[in-house]
């Protein structure tokens, strides 16, 4: 008696499968610990089924082109730390602090870290020059 490989269905093939950490890794083409870190700080998005993460593949390549939209958005206009940001301005890094709490400057979180992209300060610098204050 022979058995013979039936091929599936393809109307019940999922087209965006569920991957282990260790898949995700793979198709990432990075370490497992970095899949793990990526979902620490919700870079990607994982499904909980019972006790295992899994991540679906379409989140991972939505991951991929959100890091490649990223990296062209940071080349023209490069994201700065907030010491980096008091350089720029010729301030000290408190005022830009004070500037951030007071919403006068738009600042972006990554991963912890608060940054602020180089034409919003370029755009606070255009404001304020633009009407001086008369002593």
């Amino acid at each position: 008696m022979t058995t013979t490989a039936v091929s599936p269905d393809p109307r019940h093939v999922n087209p965006d499968p569920f991957l282990t950490a260790k898949e995700a890794a793979a198709y990432l083409n990075v370490s497992l610990r970095t899949v793990w870190t990526l979902r620490q700080y919700g870079d990607i998005k994982a499904t909980k089924i019972g006790r295992l993460a899994r991540f679906r593949r379409s989140e991972l390549d939505r991951y991929t082109g959100a890091t490649e939209r990223r990296a062209d958005d940071t080349a023209e206009d490069p994201l700065l730390t907030i010491p980096e940001a008091a350089t720029y301005l010729s301030i000290k890094e408190r005022q830009v602090r004070n500037l951030q709490y007071a919403r006068e400057l738009h600042v972006e979180r990554v991963r912890g870290r608060v940054l602020l992209r180089r034409s919003e300060l370029e755009r606070y610098a255009a404001r304020t020059t633009a009407h001086p204050v008369e002593r």
